[in-house]
């Protein structure tokens, strides 16, 4: 038989106290929880979430507050507080264990990530990928006969368009003699 406990419905969660509610009362009509206490509730669980149980953690139910929430949830993402996983869970950078890098992109569409604080330091640095860029290309041109274009030609090789690899081997000071 079933007890009149198990009938009743189960407490709902109680949303953590907002440090900035005053704050956010003062610059919204309909104030959510501020990003210290996203912040806060997330270091706790020490795990990413999903926006789902964010939400839930945060007391957040009705449509039009979890549509703000979202919002802000997209604001810290952009500014580098939350970072989404490969899976969609929400999660702080310094938990993650992430490298800050900058990218050293190329022309031709591949890059390179630079570690900024006391990385890897066997990443080429800029003016290695430059010399670099132009070792290849001048092996790649060297091995076709010095035939920029055509069939058999460098550009076909290194998938380049014929007047980049021209333009490229003039920038680097290469001639046909």
């Amino acid at each position: 038989m079933l007890s009149a406990d198990f009938l009743k419905k189960s407490p709902k969660t109680t949303a953590p106290k907002d440090p900035q509610a005053k704050r956010e009362a003062e610059k919204y009509e309909r104030p959510i929880a501020s990003r210290e206490l996203i912040l806060e509730v997330m270091a706790e669980r020490d795990v990413p979430m999903h926006f789902n149980e964010l939400a839930t953690a945060l007391g957040i139910q009705n449509d039009s507050d979890l549509l703000s929430l979202q919002k802000r949830i997209r604001a810290m993402q952009r500014d580098g507080q939350l970072i989404t996983g490969r899976r969609g869970a929400l999660g702080l950078p310094k938990k993650m264990d992430l490298v800050k890098c900058r990218i050293i992109g190329h022309r031709d569409g591949y890059g390179f990530a630079s570690p900024i604080e006391g990385g890897d330091e066997d990443l080429p640095t800029l003016a290695e990928l430059k010399r670099l860029e132009g070792e290849v290309i001048r092996r790649a041109w060297e091995a076709c006969g010095r035939k920029v274009s055509g069939a058999g030609g460098a550009a076909e090789k290194l998938g380049l368009p014929p007047s980049t690899l021209a333009s490229r081997l003039k920038a680097l000071g290469f001639r046909r003699s």
